[in-house]
């Protein structure tokens, strides 16, 4: 439960995110439905990737449509490549395009919140979610009163519990059954728990059979644990508070203690084992059959009929509104023709590809075109204005930063031996923040990626020895230096700004970490480079960046 609430205190600003196919939450979050497709598409694939990628994607909202493409350049138009009418966006695919190729069908959308059409995300109503952590009371049981002249031969009876969709903690349904020892029915019906289980179900049979018992009681039941417990009652003072649903054991062992008073002993469980020889009919099963499984044809009988009450009374429950099988089944149909969706996206050409757009430029007070190459043939050597469109946000205009800052960190510090910095590396690394060529501006709004000064550090042709060449080794690197550079000198720092760990994002995410509170002056050169590995698909992550410069 506390996981399920916690997932839904996460799902709650992540539905107030501005995202187009983001709606904001009217419920609760359902984690195991909006999951619920992945077991069915694990072991699925289509071009060699397994289908729960692409449903990872749809849920997050991360289906490249035309009409995304079309914002940021490209493609020329947004149209929908199926069917070329309307403007391509999930919407219009998942509900209104006519020409999706392959051999499912739309089928119907369930009910399940705002962010579940598009996104395959379930909410459950607040009304089904408090129906849900209701609780079976034992005070609204009517206990029978005992005689002191009962008799003190126990009676037999047979209880099961049964729980379904315990793995959707909030379409977890749970039924019991009491049977006597002519196979009747002497009560069935639903049990609630915020924590229901089979243990939980077959507890609260035990619980119902001894209140209403008018004598001693002796319950046949398939759940070894509880058998041993309940049998502890005679030895007991009290019911241990680390016991599981303490109330409901509480509360049967105050009758029990009640009781104890007129019989000695007034309960007694015994184990006998389920689903034994469950392809015979119990009527054609031995005696000798049913001992080698430790149990009797009596027992084997009456326990398949407690079992199958019990089933009944969840099936009940299932049949009562849109839950379990139904809303499983339509929930995953759903979730299934969004990856097929998303599978189509993938393999599918989009609309004519951008080539060239042309963008207006100033110079001097004159408007001239510049035209945008595609993003394959996008390379380092293409003006400054085309970098400027594709990454609006990088601090690509210099000159209006005075970048007067230098460092006055001590050259005769060396770092901890465990820092596992040779001294070489060190020395080179510190000259390289000491460098007339690396003057830096201090402004709490700036920022510089470790990717970014790596990049420098590379072309401004410095070298390190025993390192691997490769962006990922000469980041990590610097961010050591760094490192050890603050424990050992404070006053004269090496570098200005507060390390972050996390990623820079600034319409392209630099993996390694940041300074945050002032930023050098890069050489521009360093920055296409690094801007066109990006632009070309490179992964923010730090394990894609090994390759060389």
């Amino acid at each position: 439960m506390l996981c399920n609430l916690c997932r839904h205190q996460c799902y709650l600003p992540a539905c107030k995110t501005v995202r187009k196919d983001t709606r904001p939450a009217v419920a609760l979050f359902d984690f195991d439905v909006t999951k619920a497709a992945h077991g069915v598409l694990k072991d699925q694939l289509v071009a060699g990737m397994r289908l729960t990628a692409f449903r990872d994607s749809t849920i997050v909202g991360c289906s490249i449509t035309n009409d995304r493409c079309f914002k940021v350049g490209f493609t020329n138009e947004p149209s929908c490549r199926f069917c070329g009418f309307h403007k391509e966006t999930m919407q219009h695919l998942v509900s209104d395009c006519p020409c999706i190729p392959g051999e499912m069908t739309r089928p119907d959308c369930p009910d399940l919140g705002p962010n579940f059409e598009i996104l395959g995300v379930a909410e459950i109503s607040f009304h089904r979610a408090s129906t849900r952590l209701l609780v079976s009371d034992p005070n609204k049981l009517q206990v029978q009163a005992w005689s002191p002249s009962i008799c003190c031969k126990p009676t037999h009876v047979w209880t099961d519990g049964s729980c379904e969709y315990s793995h959707m903690y909030w379409h977890t349904v749970g039924g019991f059954a009491i049977i006597d020892g002519n196979d009747c029915i002497l009560d069935s019906g639903e049990v609630h728990h915020f924590a229901l289980t089979s243990f939980a179900c077959e507890l609260w049979a035990i619980v119902v059979a001894f209140a209403k018992a008018t004598g001693p009681l002796c319950v046949h039941s398939d759940c070894d644990s509880l058998v041993k417990l309940i049998n502890r009652f005679p030895e007991l003072e009290s019911i241990p508070t680390e016991w599981p649903h303490f109330t409901w054991f509480s509360f049967l062992f105050q009758i029990y203690q009640i009781r104890k008073s007129v019989c000695a002993s007034p309960l007694i469980l015994q184990w006998c084992p389920s689903h034994v020889l469950e392809d015979i009919p119990w009527f054609e099963i031995s005696d000798a059959a049913a001992r080698q499984f430790k149990t009797t044809v009596c027992d084997i009988w009456h326990n398949r009929t407690a079992d199958r009450i019990a089933k009944r009374a969840v099936k009940k429950q299932l049949e009562s509104g849109d839950r379990g099988i139904s809303l499983l089944a339509s929930a995953i149909t759903w979730q299934k023709w969004l990856v097929h969706i998303a599978t189509q996206l993938s393999f599918t050409k989009k609309t004519e590809q951008i080539d060239t757009v042309s963008i207006q430029v100033p110079q001097n007070n004159n408007q001239s075109q510049v035209y945008l190459p595609s993003i394959v043939d996008f390379t380092p050597e293409h003006s400054l204005c085309i970098f400027k469109y594709f990454l609006p946000k990088w601090l690509w205009d210099q000159d209006s930063f005075s970048f007067e800052w230098t460092s006055e960190f001590s050259c005769d510090l060396k770092p901890s031996s465990w820092a596992s910095i040779s001294k070489e590396n060190w020395e080179t690394a510190i000259s390289f923040f000491k460098s007339l060529s690396l003057r830096w501006e201090i402004d709490d709004s700036l920022c510089v990626s470790y990717m970014e000064l790596a990049y420098h550090f590379y072309f401004n042709r410095y070298t390190l020895s025993g390192i691997e060449i490769s962006p990922s080794s000469i980041s990590t690197l610097l961010r050591k230096v760094i490192n050890q550079a603050i424990k050992l000198e404070s006053s004269h720092p090496l570098v200005i700004g507060v390390q972050k760990p996390g990623c820079l994002s600034k319409g392209k995410t630099l993996p390694a970490g940041f300074l945050k509170g002032s930023r050098p002056c890069l050489c521009i050169r360093s920055l296409k480079h690094l801007a066109v590995r990006l632009l070309h698909g490179r992964q923010p992550g730090l394990a894609h960046w090994k390759a060389h410069f």
